[in-house]
């Protein structure tokens, strides 16, 4: 992220919170890009907790993303993922082997700091996946707030080009996925 670009004045305004969530998505995911996401969580500090149905337990490595991924095609569940990142709290949902899906509360961007913690968690997520990362509004996939994607992986905070302008109406300088 090149913090001499960012200005948290243009980017506040996207994280006040509506009554909805956000959502971090990499999309077009297969299970070589599930297993690289689950194998980066399980090395982030504190320890991410997987529920697969059986209650929590800690995500460590070799992730049996196989396994998971075999619950959401038997349609019994979508397993989940709890992480901490400082003051920031998400949740990952495996609902499809195609698309990967974090849910964050825009209470947590608070300011600069924790902008730039999500920031650096979709860059991560990018490196990671080599998939680009997109945050945007609750079921909106189009909507893009930010995003991160290869080769850089660095993010690009879509109020800085358009302020002013709500996300939902921001054009986009290249496709999303």
């Amino acid at each position: 992220m090149n913090d001499a670009e960012f200005d948290w004045t243009l980017i506040a305004p996207d994280f006040e919170y509506d009554g909805e969530q956000l959502d971090l998505y990499i999309h077009k995911t297969t299970a070589a890009h599930w297993q690289a996401v689950c194998d980066y969580l399980s090395t982030i500090s504190p320890t991410p907790t997987l529920n697969r149905g059986e209650g929590e337990e800690p995500l460590t490595a070799p992730v049996p993303v196989g396994e998971l991924l075999s619950l959401i095609e038997s349609g019994i569940l979508a397993p989940s993922i709890y992480i901490q990142l400082s003051d920031l709290h998400l949740t990952g949902f495996m609902f499809c082997k195609e698309e990967i899906e974090f849910v964050l509360d825009p209470r947590d961007i608070v300011g600069p700091r924790e902008a730039q913690l999500a920031g650096q968690f979709m860059e991560d997520l990018s490196r990671v996946s080599h998939r680009p990362v997109i945050l945007s509004s609750e079921n909106n996939r189009g909507d893009a707030i930010a995003i991160a994607r290869a080769p850089r992986h660095t993010v690009y905070w879509t109020a800085l080009d358009q302020p002013g302008v709500p996300y939902w109406k921001r054009r986009r300088p290249f496709p999303l996925f």
